[in-house]
């Protein structure tokens, strides 16, 4: 290998995301290195903007859309590596990378990309998606084009492939039925994985901050949870660790009815109709479910497990007026 062949530590840094529980954390973690390079955080909302220059006040904040390739263009000027981050169901994450790949080429610096995704090992086309996530304008199938397109930019590029769920979700898509009704409500009894967003936000900021070899373009980096269990298995560990009896009910109709008008609002009609094939298909893939150490070895340390974080949460599920506190 040679010396040409390796992008050294970057200078600068260009971060999407930010404001989100995965972004933050990677920012807090490149602002703490030592040393520390220069970070540019980019978001397309104003009200944003500001909320980022007051977290992180060493930072350059810039606003940038996807959407808006000479907003992009502005925002990779100068950069060395970038962190690209998209929001599930809001864009058309093919044409979002389009334009990443062409302000990156424009920039003249060769930045190395760090792109998260989301997709099952072993899936690595979209001919190799089952017919029902295949057709389906979500992310299993957008990943997938992301994916296709940045292999095809010359770019040096490295995938973070997250292969789980957040476990923060226990908060908002499955923490509606805690609180409400005492009982996790996940249709489908799948074995699942789940991993802390902080940890995935710092993996990010680890392989943004370290050097870069060409011939790793294209890698894919799949970090997992630190186990397989099912959600009805969750919710015994629940009412293990917050002392309180949690049933588990799998239901996909009452699931949808639940949340349906929550999942139109919030990512617009198509996304819980995904949500619940996703999750349907988990169980045919259930056999590429496997756990890996990559995020371990990117952290130097042990991940965040899904013991410790209910117990770091046990305030927000026993708080005055919800279903669990007796």
């Amino acid at each position: 290998m040679t010396k040409t062949n390796v992008r050294p530590a970057p200078e600068k840094i260009l971060l999407f995301g930010a404001s989100g529980h995965v972004g933050g954390p990677a920012a807090a973690t490149i602002t703490a290195a030592e040393p520390a390079p220069e970070l540019r955080l980019a978001t397309s909302s104003a009200e944003k903007a500001a909320e980022l220059k007051a977290s992180f006040p060493s930072a350059e904040v810039v606003q940038a859309d996807y959407t808006d390739l000479q907003s992009l263009v502005s925002a990779f000027d100068g950069v060395d590596a970038a962190f690209i981050i998209t929001p599930d169901f809001r864009i058309d994450e093919r044409q979002a990378v389009i334009n990443v790949s062409a302000a990156a080429h424009a920039a003249g610096t060769q930045p190395h990309l760090v792109k998260l995704t989301g997709v099952t090992i072993g899936i690595n086309s979209i001919n190799d998606l089952r017919p029902a996530l295949r057709d389906f304008p979500g992310p299993s199938l957008q990943y997938q084009q992301a994916r296709a397109v940045l292999n095809a930019s010359g770019l040096p590029v490295t995938f973070l492939n997250c292969f789980a769920n957040y476990m923060d979700d226990f908060l908002t898509v499955w923490g509606f039925s805690l609180l409400t009704r005492g009982v996790l409500a996940a249709p489908y009894d799948r074995s699942s994985l789940f991993v802390d967003p902080r940890d995935v936000g710092e993996a990010a900021a680890r392989l943004l901050l370290q050097p870069h070899s060409r011939e790793h373009d294209g890698y894919v980096r799949h970090i997992t949870g630190t186990e397989r269990i099912r959600f009805s298995e969750v919710a015994a560990l629940m009412t293990e660790v917050l002392g309180v009896d949690i049933a588990y009910e799998d239901d996909p109709q009452t699931f949808k009815a639940e949340l349906g008008e929550v999942f139109k609002a919030q990512f617009g009609p198509s996304a819980l109709d995904w949500l619940l094939a996703f999750s349907e298909n988990e169980q045919k893939e259930e056999v590429l479910f496997i756990v890996t150490d990559e995020l371990r070895h990117l952290l130097g340390r042990e991940p965040r497990t899904l013991r410790e974080w209910i117990e770091e949460n046990r305030h927000f599920y026993l708080a005055e007026g919800s279903a669990l506190r007796r």
